[in-house]
């Protein structure tokens, strides 16, 4: 005999081990059916609350979108995940019969009509950033117009009202990449006060970030710009794995890809040939000493010949990938990409 039992059949005075809250058993019992639209996997940040609660998700990644991450942790959790268009989704949705909808798109957007279904059910839709034409994400204008900030919004999809906001902290070096990341934690803060039935809060937002009136944004670096532009468009057009910043040389017409400020500065220097000095123009010695581990554990030296100049645009498809497993991946790393952490999901 092991001593008295609690409800949930846990010895009684022992605690849990789970990394999520305990849900309470009446919670259980009427666990909610809930269904998430994404297009990007940041989304996977919302998915551990949804566990947490006992909630029953359906997961539907749209296409021209990365989820295979997303897809990777609903299978993990024991959701269930499909790929589909908007009006295969809508059907699945359908049979799914969820009570609460959410979307979170890779760019501002109203709810994909095609998408909406009636009979009650709450719909959602999460918004980050500030609307910019030609802003190719939504975290490229906060970055690139300076903003201190930026909004995560929780819209209600039926009224089109504004429930809940909350601004996200956009530091000094912030990238696209490092501001999705504490997006998606944003989102699942308020994913959370949403399930809960909580109090939503509508924090003020800023001068600034209320200012989307700014004209379109650039497409490439211009020659023209001071080094600390340069710097922010550069980091608001870092979010691998889609293309880093471009420039182009005026005089052959070859453009680079730029991933931070000393690329641009070596673009300058031996692209330009601004203030080269003896050794840079016959070719300045760069050590080789970029390793890399593959997915079966070898290491592997990569065969770059100039690790310091940026990579022409043009040679976007070299064959100058990790082998081994990683081999048949549709996606190639580029100069200085590490094969590490969540990036190298994308590969492997």
């Amino acid at each position: 005999w092991l001593g008295p039992r609690n409800r949930c059949g846990r010895a009684q005075g022992a605690r849990s081990t789970s990394p999520h809250p305990t849900v309470p058993v009446a919670r259980l019992a009427a666990a909610m059916r809930v269904a998430l639209v994404v297009q990007d996997d940041s989304s996977a940040a919302c998915l551990a609350p949804l566990a947490a609660r006992g909630c029953e998700v359906l997961g539907v990644g749209l296409p021209k979108g990365g989820c295979s991450i997303f897809a990777r942790r609903c299978v993990e959790l024991g959701f269930n995940f499909v790929s589909l268009g908007d009006n295969a989704a809508a059907l699945v949705l359908s049979s799914f019969k969820p009570e609460i909808t959410v979307v979170l798109p890779d760019k501002a957007s109203p709810f994909p009509e095609a998408l909406t279904v009636r009979d009650g059910v709450k719909q959602y839709v999460f918004n980050a950033g500030v609307e910019l034409p030609g802003a190719p994400w939504p975290e490229f204008a906060p970055i690139w117009l300076g903003h201190k900030s930026s909004a995560i919004t929780l819209t209600c999809a039926t009224s089109g009202k504004v429930l809940a906001t909350s601004m996200v902290a956009v530091g000094v070096a912030e990238t696209a990449a490092t501001l999705r990341t504490k997006s998606a934690d944003a989102k699942a803060a308020l994913l959370c006060t949403l399930l809960d039935d909580g109090d939503f809060v509508v924090e003020p937002h800023s001068k600034e970030v209320e200012a989307s009136d700014a004209k379109e944004a650039p497409t490439s670096i211009s020659l023209a710009w001071k080094e600390n532009v340069v710097d922010r468009f550069v980091r608001a057009h870092f979010l691998p794995p889609h293309d880093a910043a471009q420039v182009a040389d005026p005089a052959s017409g070859e453009a680079y890809f730029i991933e931070c400020t000393e690329h641009y500065q070596e673009f300058r220097r031996r692209v330009l040939q601004e203030g080269a000095s003896a050794q840079a123009k016959e070719g300045a010695y760069a050590a080789d000493t970029h390793w890399y581990s593959n997915v079966g554990g070898t290491i592997v030296k990569m065969g770059d010949s100039d690790i310091h100049m940026p990579a022409r645009v043009s040679d976007k498809k070299r064959p100058a990938v990790i082998p081994g497993a990683a081999l048949g991946a549709s996606k190639k790393l580029r100069m200085n990409e590490p094969l590490i952490g969540p990036n190298a999901e994308r590969y492997c």
